[in-house]
């Protein structure tokens, strides 16, 4: 795993300097890291070291931060749309009237909600997003299209992965 990408992620994704330095403590000393943030590691059953460790970091810290949200995988559309606006809001892209949204069915499964809302966004040129954690959740977060593919290439050069597809064909 390349640090440096990994890195370039948080802060093009908005994280401060410190929480960049938590990461690259999870990369660099992770044994420290795994003292320092256990309480908050356990919530997500990581009890010992792995080569994921890093990105973990990277999505807890986006969390704490509220740069990312992270939602069950059979959220109701509406708490979805809640959750994208705030999303939207602290990264101060624009803002999106929901009410306008055409849909029928605020029961939509979390990847049929996603998907609307990523086709939606990207009509204004924002990319909505998650960062794949092996996990039965979606940790979302939004950036602008252009910045998206940068962001993806860079996870990829990490060993992680950022999806902006929710369907699968």
């Amino acid at each position: 795993m390349n640090e440096l990408p990994l890195l370039k992620v948080g802060e093009m994704l908005g994280l401060d300097a410190a929480s960049i330095q938590d990461v690259r403590l999870a990369y660099e000393h992770p044994k420290r890291y795994l003292e320092v943030f256990g309480d908050r590691l356990e919530e997500r059953n990581v009890l010992e070291t792995s080569n994921d460790l890093p990105w973990i970091a990277l999505v807890d810290a986006l969390i704490d931060k509220e740069l990312a949200e992270e939602i069950d995988w059979k959220e109701s559309f509406e708490v979805i749309t809640d959750v994208v606006e705030q999303l939207l809001k602290k990264k101060n892209l624009f803002s999106f009237d929901w009410e306008e949204l055409n849909h029928t069915d605020y029961e939509l499964f979390s990847e049929d909600a996603l998907a609307t809302l990523a086709s939606e966004l990207k009509r204004n040129a924002t990319s909505l997003a998650y960062l794949d954690i092996d996990s039965d959740s979606y940790v979302l977060v939004v950036a602008k299209i252009v910045d998206m593919i940068e962001l993806k290439k860079l996870a990829a050069q990490s060993g992680f992965a950022i999806i902006d597809e929710f369907l699968e064909d």
